[in-house]
């Protein structure tokens, strides 16, 4: 039994060897911090971000920018149960922000505008037309009274002296009337023409905001290589949320 023994002391002992050789290669932070052998689950650390560059032509102020990175970040937050992401702009790791104009948010832009344009023109035709509708039934109710007072005297052979006077002045305020509904519905044709040319101005921005997006249809992107987000367009501002929130969870490591 003893050659045994032996043998399993001399390996015992070259496993201590090789075991304090091994815990002399370790870095001295790890034995003075026994955690950091310890697995993390991804989620329990939060993905810092900060804001990069944000193109003025965007017209938002950072201040405002942020609050919408931190409402898509907080989206997660809450659907979670833990801060998955924290606003950390000092930190150079953090994943950068960015607003990035393209031509698709200029045209997007253009569209805003015409849209606003095409929205208040068509209401003041609205009310132009209504109006007019409202005046020129009176007019006509007016007329055919008049008309009827005309018969009525001729039919008895003429009007007395005051009643005639009456007519008479009727029959000016109806002329003059009746040229300013003249004039008002050449005026209406002409804002009409004028509304339903730039309503077709914003149906051409339309089509030419829809053939782009064909070929370059991201709103955003996430680029891990240069730890960035890039927002290049946003319709209004709920789908702005939707998009940031989208690449923050690329950001966290999703697909």
């Amino acid at each position: 039994m003893l050659k045994p023994i032996l043998k399993l002391l001399t390996s015992i002992l070259v496993l201590a060897v090789i075991f304090r050789a091994s815990l002399g290669g370790l870095d001295s932070t790890i034995l003075k911090d026994p955690s950091k052998l310890i697995y993390q689950y991804p989620c329990e650390v939060p993905v810092s971000y900060k804001l990069g560059t944000i193109d003025k032509k965007f017209n938002v102020a950072e201040s405002k920018f942020l609050i919408d990175v931190q409402t898509a970040a907080n989206i997660w937050d809450k659907s979670y149960g833990q801060t998955l992401f924290k606003y950390d702009p000092q930190n150079l790791e953090s994943v950068s922000v960015n607003l990035v104009y393209d031509e698709r948010q200029g045209l997007n832009t253009q569209i805003n505008k015409l849209e606003g344009v095409v929205g208040s023109s068509e209401k003041t035709l609205k009310a132009q037309l209504s109006d007019y509708e409202n005046r020129a039934r009176e007019f006509e109710k007016r007329l055919t009274a008049f008309n009827d007072q005309v018969k009525k005297w001729n039919q008895e052979g003429g009007a007395p002296p005051d009643e005639y006077e009456k007519l008479k002045k009727e029959q000016e305020d109806l002329e003059k009337e009746a040229n300013y509904l003249n004039d008002t519905a050449k005026s209406l044709n002409l804002s009409t023409s004028k509304h339903n040319s730039q309503v077709g101005q914003l149906n051409n921005s339309i089509e030419n905001f829809n053939e782009v997006l064909k070929l370059t249809p991201e709103e955003g992107i996430y680029d891990p290589t240069q730890n960035k987000i890039d927002i290049y367009f946003s319709t209004n501002q709920k789908e702005l949320v939707h998009t940031l929130a989208h690449e923050l969870g690329h950001a966290r490591g999703l697909g």
